[in-house]
Protein backbone atom coordinates (compact mmCIF):
# COMPACT_ATOMS: atom_id res chain seq x y z
CA UNK A 1 0.00 0.00 0.00
CA UNK A 2 1.37 3.54 -0.84
CA UNK A 3 1.87 5.70 1.97
CA UNK A 4 0.71 9.26 2.36
CA UNK A 5 4.08 10.33 3.62
CA UNK A 6 6.65 12.23 1.15
CA UNK A 7 9.05 10.40 -0.37
CA UNK A 8 12.27 12.41 1.37
CA UNK A 9 13.13 15.37 -0.22
CA UNK A 10 12.59 19.79 0.61
CA UNK A 11 9.06 20.34 -1.01
CA UNK A 12 9.58 23.04 -4.00
CA UNK A 13 6.84 24.89 -5.05
CA UNK A 14 5.23 23.74 -8.26
CA UNK A 15 3.76 25.65 -10.85
CA UNK A 16 -0.04 25.05 -11.31
CA UNK A 17 -1.85 25.67 -14.72
CA UNK A 18 -5.72 25.45 -15.36
CA UNK A 19 -7.11 23.40 -18.32
CA UNK A 20 -6.95 24.77 -21.46
CA UNK A 21 -10.76 25.32 -22.28
CA UNK A 22 -11.84 28.53 -20.77
CA UNK A 23 -14.80 26.91 -19.05
CA UNK A 24 -12.62 24.55 -17.20
CA UNK A 25 -10.49 27.30 -16.50
CA UNK A 26 -13.21 28.70 -14.41
CA UNK A 27 -13.70 25.72 -12.33
CA UNK A 28 -11.62 26.53 -9.32
CA UNK A 29 -12.39 22.87 -7.92
CA UNK A 30 -11.19 20.78 -11.23
CA UNK A 31 -7.62 22.31 -10.93
CA UNK A 32 -4.85 19.97 -11.35
CA UNK A 33 -1.37 20.49 -9.00
CA UNK A 34 2.10 18.98 -10.19
CA UNK A 35 5.44 20.02 -7.83
CA UNK A 36 8.47 18.35 -8.16
CA UNK A 37 9.87 17.21 -4.98
CA UNK A 38 13.03 15.51 -5.40
CA UNK A 39 15.70 16.71 -6.28
CA UNK A 40 15.32 20.25 -4.52
CA UNK A 41 15.50 23.58 -6.94
CA UNK A 42 18.90 24.82 -7.94
CA UNK A 43 20.34 20.86 -6.14
CA UNK A 44 23.53 19.86 -7.52
CA UNK A 45 23.01 16.60 -8.89
CA UNK A 46 25.35 14.14 -10.37
CA UNK A 47 24.82 10.35 -11.16
CA UNK A 48 21.94 8.09 -11.00
CA UNK A 49 19.40 10.36 -9.40
CA UNK A 50 15.44 9.66 -8.36
CA UNK A 51 13.25 13.04 -10.17
CA UNK A 52 9.79 12.52 -8.11
CA UNK A 53 6.52 14.35 -8.22
CA UNK A 54 3.38 14.64 -6.28
CA UNK A 55 0.20 15.65 -7.88
CA UNK A 56 -2.89 17.03 -5.76
CA UNK A 57 -6.10 16.39 -7.97
CA UNK A 58 -9.96 16.42 -6.99
CA UNK A 59 -11.93 13.84 -5.80
CA UNK A 60 -13.19 11.27 -8.90
CA UNK A 61 -10.09 12.90 -11.43
CA UNK A 62 -9.01 9.13 -13.32
CA UNK A 63 -6.40 8.58 -15.57
CA UNK A 64 -3.56 10.88 -14.15
CA UNK A 65 -0.35 10.45 -15.61
CA UNK A 66 3.08 12.61 -15.50
CA UNK A 67 5.16 13.34 -18.07
CA UNK A 68 9.02 13.91 -17.12
CA UNK A 69 11.32 16.04 -19.37
CA UNK A 70 14.99 16.78 -19.09
CA UNK A 71 16.42 19.29 -20.92
CA UNK A 72 13.78 19.56 -23.18
CA UNK A 73 13.33 15.83 -24.12
CA UNK A 74 10.95 13.82 -23.02
CA UNK A 75 12.71 10.68 -21.09
CA UNK A 76 9.51 8.94 -18.73
CA UNK A 77 5.48 8.92 -18.47
CA UNK A 78 4.51 7.11 -15.34
CA UNK A 79 0.68 6.37 -14.92
CA UNK A 80 0.65 5.64 -11.13
CA UNK A 81 1.91 7.24 -7.68
CA UNK A 82 4.72 7.69 -6.65
CA UNK A 83 5.67 9.07 -10.09
CA UNK A 84 9.01 9.17 -10.34
CA UNK A 85 12.01 8.15 -12.37
CA UNK A 86 15.51 7.25 -12.21
CA UNK A 87 18.01 8.98 -14.22
CA UNK A 88 22.04 9.08 -15.10
CA UNK A 89 23.14 12.29 -15.03
CA UNK A 90 26.30 12.02 -15.48
CA UNK A 91 29.96 12.31 -13.85
CA UNK A 92 29.39 16.22 -12.98
CA UNK A 93 26.86 18.17 -11.76
CA UNK A 94 25.85 20.17 -14.74
CA UNK A 95 22.31 22.79 -15.06
CA UNK A 96 19.13 21.06 -16.21
CA UNK A 97 15.96 21.85 -16.69
CA UNK A 98 13.49 19.04 -15.15
CA UNK A 99 10.02 19.31 -15.93
CA UNK A 100 7.21 17.27 -14.63
CA UNK A 101 3.85 18.06 -16.50
CA UNK A 102 0.51 16.34 -14.72
CA UNK A 103 -1.86 15.20 -17.40
CA UNK A 104 -5.59 13.93 -15.86
CA UNK A 105 -8.33 12.99 -18.15
CA UNK A 106 -10.44 15.97 -19.06
CA UNK A 107 -7.75 17.54 -20.42
CA UNK A 108 -6.54 18.84 -17.22
CA UNK A 109 -2.85 19.99 -17.05
CA UNK A 110 -0.35 21.11 -14.70
CA UNK A 111 3.34 21.59 -14.83
CA UNK A 112 6.49 21.98 -12.64
CA UNK A 113 10.04 22.82 -13.76
CA UNK A 114 13.36 22.93 -11.78
CA UNK A 115 16.59 24.03 -12.63
CA UNK A 116 19.71 22.14 -11.14
CA UNK A 117 22.91 23.93 -10.98
CA UNK A 118 26.31 23.45 -12.44
CA UNK A 119 29.53 23.11 -10.38
CA UNK A 120 32.93 22.59 -11.30
CA UNK A 121 34.42 20.19 -8.71
CA UNK A 122 38.23 20.84 -6.72
CA UNK A 123 38.72 18.14 -5.40
CA UNK A 124 42.19 19.41 -3.99
CA UNK A 125 41.52 20.98 -1.20
CA UNK A 126 44.22 22.38 1.46
CA UNK A 127 43.98 20.95 4.84
CA UNK A 128 45.86 22.80 7.72
CA UNK A 129 44.26 21.58 10.28
CA UNK A 130 42.99 17.71 11.14
CA UNK A 131 40.14 17.21 13.89
CA UNK A 132 39.81 14.21 15.63
CA UNK A 133 37.02 13.13 17.95
CA UNK A 134 37.22 10.18 19.85
CA UNK A 135 35.84 8.21 22.85
CA UNK A 136 37.86 6.32 25.30
CA UNK A 137 36.29 2.79 27.22
CA UNK A 138 37.82 0.92 29.74
CA UNK A 139 37.26 -2.84 30.07
CA UNK A 140 33.53 -2.38 31.66
CA UNK A 141 32.33 -0.52 28.96
CA UNK A 142 32.46 2.70 31.02
CA UNK A 143 33.64 6.11 29.25
CA UNK A 144 37.27 7.60 30.77
CA UNK A 145 37.04 11.40 30.68
CA UNK A 146 39.66 12.23 32.59
CA UNK A 147 42.61 12.11 30.19
CA UNK A 148 45.11 14.98 29.32
CA UNK A 149 46.87 15.90 26.08
CA UNK A 150 49.87 14.69 27.36
CA UNK A 151 48.18 10.48 27.63
CA UNK A 152 47.03 10.91 23.73
CA UNK A 153 49.90 9.88 21.15
CA UNK A 154 48.52 10.72 17.70
CA UNK A 155 49.99 9.35 13.87
CA UNK A 156 49.01 10.00 10.59
CA UNK A 157 50.43 7.33 8.21
CA UNK A 158 52.70 6.08 11.19
CA UNK A 159 54.50 9.29 11.22
CA UNK A 160 53.35 10.92 15.06
CA UNK A 161 51.68 14.41 15.28
CA UNK A 162 52.22 17.07 17.82
CA UNK A 163 48.48 17.59 18.76
CA UNK A 164 47.68 21.31 18.83
CA UNK A 165 44.76 21.37 20.40
CA UNK A 166 42.58 19.37 23.05
CA UNK A 167 39.53 19.46 24.67
CA UNK A 168 36.36 17.94 26.07
CA UNK A 169 33.75 17.88 23.24
CA UNK A 170 30.82 20.02 23.92
CA UNK A 171 30.06 21.62 19.99
CA UNK A 172 26.15 21.23 19.37
CA UNK A 173 25.40 18.15 17.30
CA UNK A 174 23.02 17.81 14.21
CA UNK A 175 22.02 14.09 14.14
CA UNK A 176 19.95 12.56 11.60
CA UNK A 177 18.37 9.55 13.14
CA UNK A 178 17.08 6.44 11.13
CA UNK A 179 14.69 3.85 11.97
CA UNK A 180 14.04 0.40 9.79
CA UNK A 181 10.37 0.62 9.37
CA UNK A 182 10.09 -3.06 6.90
CA UNK A 183 7.40 -5.26 7.77
CA UNK A 184 9.90 -7.82 9.47
CA UNK A 185 9.84 -5.06 12.35
CA UNK A 186 6.22 -5.18 13.04
CA UNK A 187 6.40 -7.19 16.13
CA UNK A 188 9.08 -4.69 17.19
CA UNK A 189 7.72 -1.59 16.43
CA UNK A 190 6.04 0.19 19.09
CA UNK A 191 9.04 -1.01 21.84
CA UNK A 192 11.34 0.65 19.16
CA UNK A 193 9.57 3.92 18.52
CA UNK A 194 9.76 4.15 22.94
CA UNK A 195 13.49 4.08 22.82
CA UNK A 196 13.93 6.32 19.76
CA UNK A 197 11.96 8.92 21.86
CA UNK A 198 13.72 8.60 25.22
CA UNK A 199 17.47 8.95 22.85
CA UNK A 200 15.43 12.27 21.53
CA UNK A 201 15.04 13.41 24.61
CA UNK A 202 18.86 13.18 25.75
CA UNK A 203 19.84 16.07 23.20
CA UNK A 204 20.52 19.22 24.49
CA UNK A 205 18.57 22.77 23.72
CA UNK A 206 21.51 23.30 21.57
CA UNK A 207 21.36 20.08 19.37
CA UNK A 208 18.73 19.12 16.37
CA UNK A 209 18.20 16.05 14.86
CA UNK A 210 15.63 14.83 11.83
CA UNK A 211 13.68 11.41 11.97
CA UNK A 212 14.40 9.35 9.08
CA UNK A 213 12.02 6.36 8.21
CA UNK A 214 12.77 3.49 5.92
CA UNK A 215 11.36 0.27 4.17
CA UNK A 216 11.63 0.19 0.84
CA UNK A 217 11.63 3.93 0.11
CA UNK A 218 13.45 6.34 1.92
CA UNK A 219 11.23 9.23 3.81
CA UNK A 220 12.10 12.07 5.52
CA UNK A 221 9.35 12.29 8.75
CA UNK A 222 10.67 15.45 10.53
CA UNK A 223 13.58 17.81 9.09
CA UNK A 224 16.30 18.77 11.42
CA UNK A 225 14.49 20.42 14.24
CA UNK A 226 15.48 20.85 18.30
CA UNK A 227 11.64 20.55 19.10
CA UNK A 228 11.33 17.48 21.18
CA UNK A 229 7.48 16.95 20.44
CA UNK A 230 8.11 17.62 16.67
CA UNK A 231 10.74 14.87 16.63
CA UNK A 232 8.45 12.42 19.33
CA UNK A 233 5.13 13.08 16.74
CA UNK A 234 7.48 11.77 13.61
CA UNK A 235 9.04 8.62 15.19
CA UNK A 236 5.17 7.77 16.42
CA UNK A 237 4.15 8.02 12.56
CA UNK A 238 6.36 5.49 11.72
CA UNK A 239 4.68 1.87 11.02
CA UNK A 240 5.97 -1.41 9.27
CA UNK A 241 6.10 -2.59 5.84
CA UNK A 242 7.99 -3.32 3.07
CA UNK A 243 11.58 -4.12 2.40
CA UNK A 244 14.57 -2.37 3.61
CA UNK A 245 16.61 0.14 1.86
CA UNK A 246 19.41 0.43 4.40
CA UNK A 247 21.89 2.24 2.17
CA UNK A 248 19.52 4.58 0.55
CA UNK A 249 18.51 5.93 3.98
CA UNK A 250 22.30 6.53 5.19
CA UNK A 251 22.63 7.75 1.75
CA UNK A 252 19.83 10.17 2.26
CA UNK A 253 21.37 11.28 5.31
CA UNK A 254 24.55 11.74 4.51
CA UNK A 255 23.07 14.40 1.48
CA UNK A 256 20.65 16.03 4.33
CA UNK A 257 23.96 16.44 7.06
CA UNK A 258 26.24 18.21 4.61
CA UNK A 259 24.60 21.25 4.67
CA UNK A 260 25.28 21.74 8.37
CA UNK A 261 28.56 22.75 9.98
CA UNK A 262 30.22 21.20 12.90
CA UNK A 263 29.83 18.41 14.77
CA UNK A 264 27.21 15.27 13.08
CA UNK A 265 25.95 12.20 13.25
CA UNK A 266 24.03 9.03 11.58
CA UNK A 267 22.33 6.64 14.42
CA UNK A 268 20.84 3.86 12.19
CA UNK A 269 18.67 0.78 13.31
CA UNK A 270 17.84 -1.85 11.47
CA UNK A 271 16.83 -5.46 11.90
CA UNK A 272 17.66 -7.00 8.51
CA UNK A 273 20.61 -6.78 5.50
CA UNK A 274 19.54 -4.38 2.45
CA UNK A 275 16.88 -5.65 0.14
CA UNK A 276 15.97 -2.78 -2.26
CA UNK A 277 18.52 -0.04 -1.81
CA UNK A 278 19.30 1.63 -5.90
CA UNK A 279 22.54 2.78 -4.25
CA UNK A 280 25.23 -0.10 -3.46
CA UNK A 281 27.28 -0.43 -0.07
CA UNK A 282 30.54 0.76 -1.93
CA UNK A 283 28.82 4.24 -2.42
CA UNK A 284 28.00 4.47 1.31
CA UNK A 285 31.18 3.27 2.47
CA UNK A 286 32.90 5.98 0.37
CA UNK A 287 30.46 8.64 2.13
CA UNK A 288 32.06 7.28 5.52
CA UNK A 289 35.76 8.53 4.45
CA UNK A 290 34.84 11.65 2.41
CA UNK A 291 32.43 13.52 5.43
CA UNK A 292 32.98 13.62 8.98
CA UNK A 293 29.78 12.04 10.13
CA UNK A 294 30.28 9.47 13.10
CA UNK A 295 28.22 6.75 12.31
CA UNK A 296 26.29 4.65 14.90
CA UNK A 297 24.58 1.12 14.02
CA UNK A 298 22.56 -0.58 15.68
CA UNK A 299 21.39 -4.72 14.45
CA UNK A 300 18.74 -5.28 15.97
CA UNK A 301 18.07 -9.71 16.68
CA UNK A 302 21.33 -9.87 14.32
CA UNK A 303 22.65 -12.92 15.16
CA UNK A 304 26.61 -13.81 14.40
CA UNK A 305 25.21 -16.15 11.84
CA UNK A 306 24.05 -12.82 10.15
CA UNK A 307 27.44 -12.21 8.73
CA UNK A 308 26.74 -9.60 5.92
CA UNK A 309 24.59 -6.95 7.84
CA UNK A 310 26.83 -7.22 10.66
CA UNK A 311 29.86 -6.88 8.98
CA UNK A 312 28.40 -3.84 7.04
CA UNK A 313 27.09 -2.41 9.73
CA UNK A 314 30.31 -2.51 11.98
CA UNK A 315 32.47 -1.33 8.84
CA UNK A 316 30.01 1.26 8.80
CA UNK A 317 31.02 2.60 11.97
CA UNK A 318 34.64 1.77 12.03
CA UNK A 319 35.60 3.72 9.65
CA UNK A 320 33.80 6.81 11.33
CA UNK A 321 34.53 6.59 15.10
CA UNK A 322 31.95 5.49 15.88
CA UNK A 323 30.29 2.08 17.80
CA UNK A 324 28.06 -0.54 17.01
CA UNK A 325 25.41 -2.52 18.52
CA UNK A 326 23.49 -5.96 17.90
CA UNK A 327 21.05 -6.05 20.85
CA UNK A 328 18.71 -9.28 20.78
CA UNK A 329 15.04 -7.83 20.88
CA UNK A 330 13.78 -3.94 21.15
CA UNK A 331 13.64 -4.18 25.06
CA UNK A 332 17.71 -4.01 24.91
CA UNK A 333 17.02 -0.51 22.79
CA UNK A 334 16.76 2.15 25.72
CA UNK A 335 20.34 0.62 27.23
CA UNK A 336 21.92 0.56 23.61
CA UNK A 337 20.68 4.93 23.00
CA UNK A 338 21.62 5.03 26.68
CA UNK A 339 25.27 4.37 26.23
CA UNK A 340 24.93 6.63 22.49
CA UNK A 341 23.78 9.62 24.41
CA UNK A 342 26.88 9.00 26.65
CA UNK A 343 29.13 8.76 24.24
CA UNK A 344 28.37 11.77 22.44
CA UNK A 345 28.59 13.71 26.14
CA UNK A 346 32.31 11.83 26.83
CA UNK A 347 34.50 12.39 23.77
CA UNK A 348 37.60 14.43 23.31
CA UNK A 349 38.42 16.57 20.51
CA UNK A 350 42.21 17.04 19.03
CA UNK A 351 43.70 18.78 16.25
CA UNK A 352 46.97 18.24 14.52
CA UNK A 353 49.05 20.23 11.64
CA UNK A 354 49.55 17.57 9.23
CA UNK A 355 54.12 16.84 8.57
CA UNK A 356 52.93 15.48 5.40
CA UNK A 357 51.94 18.53 3.13
CA UNK A 358 51.66 16.71 -0.33
CA UNK A 359 48.11 17.78 -1.00
CA UNK A 360 47.40 14.87 -3.60
CA UNK A 361 44.26 13.79 -2.39
CA UNK A 362 45.76 10.53 -0.45
CA UNK A 363 43.97 8.66 1.73
CA UNK A 364 45.89 9.21 4.98
CA UNK A 365 45.54 6.84 7.86
CA UNK A 366 44.58 8.21 11.06
CA UNK A 367 45.70 6.01 14.69
CA UNK A 368 45.41 7.80 17.86
CA UNK A 369 46.93 5.67 21.46
CA UNK A 370 47.12 6.72 24.93
CA UNK A 371 49.27 6.01 27.58
CA UNK A 372 46.08 4.63 29.51
CA UNK A 373 45.85 1.01 30.44
CA UNK A 374 43.30 -1.69 29.91
CA UNK A 375 41.49 0.86 27.41
CA UNK A 376 39.79 0.98 23.97
CA UNK A 377 39.56 4.19 21.36
CA UNK A 378 37.45 4.57 18.66
CA UNK A 379 38.03 7.62 16.61
CA UNK A 380 38.06 7.61 12.66
CA UNK A 381 40.55 5.72 10.10
CA UNK A 382 41.75 8.57 8.39
CA UNK A 383 40.86 11.78 5.96
CA UNK A 384 41.49 12.16 2.09
CA UNK A 385 44.53 14.75 1.49
CA UNK A 386 42.98 17.52 -0.38
CA UNK A 387 43.30 21.49 -0.93
CA UNK A 388 40.92 24.25 0.20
Amino acid sequence: MKRALTVLAVLMMGVAFVPSSAAAATDISRRIDVKITEPPDGDFIFGKVRVTAEVEAPEGVQDIRVEFSIGGNLVYIDREAPYQLFHDFGDEPRSYVIEAVAVAGGGLTARATIVTRKLTINYFEIVDRVWVTASVIDKDRNFVEDLAKEDFRLFEDDIEQEILDFTIETRPITMAVLIDTSGSMREELTQTQTAAKGFVNTLRQVDQALIIDFDENVYLLQSVTSDHGLLHAAISGTDAEGGTALYDAVYAAYRRLRRFDGRKAIVVLTDGADTNSRFSYKKVLELTRTNDVVVYSIGLGATVLDIGIRGSLKQLSDETGGRYFFPNNAKELDNVYHEIAQDLRSQYYLAYAPSNRDYDGSWRKIRLETTAKGVKIKTRKGYYAVKR
